[in-house]
């Protein structure tokens, strides 16, 4: 990637405009549509009002992106609704070490099993992981699956994995990049009857931070909605590790859920995945109607979700607090604090 920066004098006073600006090469005075990709560049300019030449103060250009050759990362096994995690550590120098790469799928309820690959060389080869079972792929024997598939990779490199298999989740975690497992547990949420995981951490689960696993109850939400029919959902996000358990538990062992959407009602139709902020922030649980606030900036894990009758976009809004009695910002049964925000409503159309 190159950039270029020119930054004459501004002169008093200059009003700012930032312009996005796309250059053609010299070579292709008419633009791309020619196919032609050479010394392509994608200019982005900041103008300023005055007496500057052309108005134009900095400006910096950069390589259009490209792509390598495609990788079959599914090699021995078959599935749908791949995941990818990278490790988000520094690159490793260490050979012994390097940094990973992770993707998996399920394979189906009848068969039991799931897999996950790994890369350690930058997503040219991807293998089983070495704890999968010979010949078969499944990463734990006592882990039940084969539905959705969910895998995240922490601050400090650890592995975690959860399978669906409706009645609950199984889930375990790997410390040396999928070499071992710890223990499956096949209750990991204190729930029957969820669909569809998605998973966000927080700093080390192991060391002092969280991680965070939502998906939908199934049955919950109202029993009929206009769109979706009967036995409707509730979205719910569950905390790990819970207060006082040993850290090893973390990503195993769930604490109790936390509904964000309400029970008995539409609001919850096809959720999308978590996310944590990584920004610490104040902004504290929405009582009676009214924003209150934190007295120490934490960070929030955000979930995006439309409802059930497929009209409206909202935002479920969650920070940690203490496991405890359910006392705004400051404890709950589920170690969280939640609001389910509105974000776009959509009369007689359809979210997706």
């Amino acid at each position: 990637m190159k950039r270029h920066y020119r930054m004459p004098s501004l002169g008093p006073a200059p009003i700012f405009v930032l312009a996005l600006v796309l250059v053609a090469p010299a070579a292709s005075p008419g633009g791309w549509a020619d196919g032609s990709s050479s010394n392509q560049e994608l200019q982005v300019s900041l103008r300023a009002s005055g007496n500057q030449p052309n108005g134009q103060i900095a400006s910096l250009v950069t390589d259009p992106p490209t792509f390598g050759q495609p990788t079959i990362s599914g090699i021995q096994g078959v599935g749908f609704e791949q995941d990818i995690r990278l490790d988000p550590r520094p690159s490793i120098t260490n050979i012994a070490n390097p940094r990973a790469i992770y993707t998996s799928v399920p394979g189906a309820l009848s068969s039991d099993t799931s897999w996950i690959w790994r890369s350690l060389d930058g997503g040219r080869t991807f293998k089983w992981i070495p704890a999968a079972t010979p010949t078969v792929g499944k990463v734990n024997p006592t882990c039940a699956g084969g539905g959705d598939t969910e895998i995240a990779v922490d601050s400090h490199g650890h592995l975690y994995f959860a399978d669906l298999t409706l009645a609950n989740f199984s889930t375990a975690r790997s410390d040396d990049q999928g070499r071992t497992f710890f223990a499956c547990s096949n209750t990991g949420v204190p729930d029957t009857l969820v669909d569809r995981q998605w998973f966000a951490t927080d700093g080390d689960p192991t060391a002092g931070g969280n991680i965070y696993l939502v998906a939908d109850e199934i049955g919950p939400g109202a029993v009929e909605c206009p769109t979706s029919g009967f036995a409707n959902n509730v979205l719910a996000m569950w905390r790990s590790p819970v207060s006082g358990a040993l850290s090893s538990t973390a990503g195993i062992e769930f604490g109790p859920a936390n509904k964000v959407t309400r029970v008995g009602e539409c609001d919850e139709g096809i959720m999308g995945n978590n996310e944590v902020s990584p920004v610490a922030t104040t902004t504290g649980k929405i009582v009676n109607g009214q924003p209150t606030t934190l007295t120490t900036a934490v960070r929030h894990v955000y979930v995006i979700h439309d409802d059930a009758t497929l009209t409206k976009i909202a935002i479920g809004r969650c920070f940690p607090v203490a496991f405890g009695l359910p006392v705004p910002n400051q404890s709950d049964p589920s170690g969280l604090n939640c609001d389910d925000l509105p974000v776009a409503s959509f009369p007689g159309s359809k979210t997706g």
